[in-house]
């Protein structure tokens, strides 16, 4: 029996405060929105995660530092004169270009082997 009345209890003592708790929250969501820090935090991107590990899955190290340091600073650049959408497109495109070679040449290759398969099918 004392448990039900303290969880009476604790029901009533909730209901009493729950609109003042709920108002509470609301301030302060709209407190944190309306804050500086919000917004810096919503301006402040970053290039695409997949976009960077191909980069690191395809680039020798010695030059992915470099090569992923000029791809942040043209997403930026970009990001800020055209938005993120153009950004992140932008960087994509950029990464293609980057890897194109070694695509184009593993291609190449393939290309060739499948030939040579063909021929000594003949």
């Amino acid at each position: 029996m004392n448990e039900k009345n303290s969880y009476k209890a604790f029901i009533k003592y909730t209901e009493n405060k729950l609109p003042a708790l709920a108002a509470s929250y609301i301030l302060k969501t709209i407190a944190h929105y309306r804050s500086k820090q919000y917004f810096e935090d919503k301006n402040s991107v970053s290039p695409p995660k997949l976009a960077e590990y191909i980069i690191y899955l395809f680039i020798p190290r010695n030059s992915r530092d470099a090569i992923l340091g000029d791809l942040e600073e043209d997403f930026n650049e970009v990001s800020k004169k055209f938005g993120l959408w153009y950004a992140r497109l932008h960087y994509w495109v950029q990464v293609l270009r980057c890897i194109w070679p070694l695509i184009h040449s593993l291609g190449g290759k393939l290309i060739m082997l499948s030939i040579q398969k063909l021929k000594a099918t003949m």
